[in-house]
């Protein structure tokens, strides 16, 4: 799989080369692989080619960008792409899948606060919180042993209609173990 994202660049180059103009689809194909490869600096520059070459990117560039950093432990990196998304007259306003990416980066980087923060900022966006989100956001704090709040997280599922799964229910198990 390290490898993939290689072929990917190989394969975005070789279609200039043949004169086809790569699309914004062919660019976020290509970002996702180097995402998985953790190759996010390569993502950050492909980000510039793309904005090159097809003008504007959309949210889905912006997610899939996103998504590479939290996966190469650049949560910095993350919650600066998504401020500059936020506060970005040009680039397209983040959705709930940038804001579930930014607390799944804060739980990687051990920032449980700045995870509920984002958690609690989505309905105020219009935005409405998925089990995804509360699972990032209880992973976040699980990883600090904040096994009450955890809890809380849980409760809070059910206020918005939503039902713990098996990653809410392992991880709420582990959060308060360690809390023990």
């Amino acid at each position: 799989k390290g490898e993939d994202w290689q072929g990917a660049l190989r394969l975005v180059s070789e279609m200039r080369e043949v004169s086809l103009s790569p699309t914004t689809i062919t660019y976020n194909t290509a970002m996702n692989a180097m995402g998985v490869a953790r190759q996010w600096r390569h993502a950050l520059g492909f980000l510039a080619s793309l904005m090159q070459a097809t003008g504007q990117p959309d949210i889905v560039t912006h997610n899939t960008l996103l998504t590479g950093l939290e996966k190469g432990h650049q949560w910095t990196w993350a919650l600066h792409h998504l401020q500059s998304m936020e506060t970005s007259f040009d680039d397209p306003a983040p959705d709930a899948i940038s804001y579930n990416v930014a607390i799944a980066a804060c739980a990687r980087g051990h920032s449980w606060e700045l995870a509920l923060v984002f958690l609690t900022c989505l309905p105020g966006r219009s935005l409405r919180p998925d089990t995804f989100s509360f699972n990032a956001a209880v992973d976040a704090c699980g990883r600090a042993h904040e096994w009450e709040r955890v809890l809380a997280l849980v409760e809070a599922m059910h206020l918005h209609r939503l039902f713990p799964d098996a990653v809410t229910a392992s991880s709420a198990v582990a959060a308060c173990t360690a809390g023990l």
